[in-house]
Order: C-alpha cells, then sequence, then structure tokens
C-alpha cells in the first residue's frame, strides 16, 4: 500500500512594529511498492518500487519602511530525491532505475513605494541557482509502433544560475 507524509511549520516573529521574520517548511515523503503480483492482478504493465521526498523552507523578512513603502526579502531552498526502479510485468525486463536530485537556492526582493494617490512603484531582484544530480538509466524497450528504443544512461550535474531585477509603475 502506497504510504504518504506530509509536514509543515510556520514560525513568525515579530522583531518590531516595523519588522518581521518568517520562517515556513513544507514537505512530502512518498514511498510505494508495487509486487509483480499485485500488477499482474491489477493488469498493470510494470511492478517496482518509488520513493521520493519533495521539500521548500525559508526565511521572509519584512520591513515596513513608512506608511508608504516596504521591503519584502525572502531566501529559500526547495528539491526533490528520486529513488525508483520499475521492470515489466510479463518479461521481468529493467524498464528505470533513477536516483536523482534537483535542489534550488532562491534569494528574492521585493519593494513597493507609494509615490501618489495613484501611483506606485515596485522593484526589486531575484537570484536562483539550480543544481541538480542526474543518475538515471532507461532499459531498452518495444514501443506501441513495435520500434525498438534503445537504452539511455542520463548521469550528470546541472548547475546553473539565474538573475533578474524587476520593476514596475502602476
Amino acid at each position: 500500500a502506497p504510504k504518504y507524509s506530509d509536514y509543515q511549520t510556520k514560525v513568525v516573529y515579530d522583531i518590531s512594529s516595523r519588522d518581521k521574520l518568517s520562517f515556513l517548511g513544507i514537505g512530502g515523503i512518498d514511498n510505494i511498492d508495487f509486487t509483480k503480483e499485485q500488477s499482474i492482478d491489477d493488469g498493470n504493465q510494470t511492478y517496482g518500487s518509488y520513493r521520493s521526498y519533495q521539500y521548500a523552507s525559508g526565511f521572509n523578512w519584512l520591513h515596513i519602511w513608512n506608511r508608504k513603502g516596504y521591503s519584502n526579502t525572502s531566501v529559500a531552498i526547495l528539491g526533490t530525491h528520486y529513488d525508483y526502479l520499475f521492470r515489466e510485468t510479463k518479461s521481468d525486463s529493467f524498464l528505470v532505475d533513477n536516483l536523482s536530485d534537483n535542489r534550488e537556492m532562491q534569494i528574492r526582493n521585493v519593494n513597493s513605494y507609494q509615490l501618489s494617490k495613484k501611483d506606485y512603484l515596485e522593484f526589486g531582484f531575484d537570484a536562483k541557482y539550480y543544481f541538480c544530480d542526474y543518475n538515471a538509466q532507461y532499459g531498452s524497450y518495444t514501443n506501441a509502433l513495435g520500434d525498438t528504443v534503445p537504452p539511455l544512461n542520463v548521469l550528470g550535474d546541472l548547475n546553473s544560475p539565474k538573475y533578474g531585477l524587476h520593476s514596475s509603475l502602476t
């Protein structure tokens, strides 16, 4: 039987009347096992096990400048870990084995200021860094058209920064 677990937490601390610090953490764990016998009985073409966990956590700092403006700054990390192995029910042929991680770190700042009764200025920046570790093997199989699809190995790291600035006047 599948086992799903979820968790969450939030803590808010008022540093002063103009500053608030928050922490948020959420996550989930999935564990699913499909035995060969169960998959045959259910009419499924594959069997195996699937394990993963997902998480996101971060801090947020809200600073009120005055009645007309504020800053909101967040720092976060999030990710997913995969660990699964599947085989074909009919032939026991290897289909997929994946042990991979996708992670991301981010800092974001948004500032808002009321210029007049009708005009608001919003501006800030974003910076993200992706770091992913791929270790997945896919077995050869025959597709619905009868063509043989060769095996594929996906191994390696992918690291990528992204940066941005934003502003708007409304």
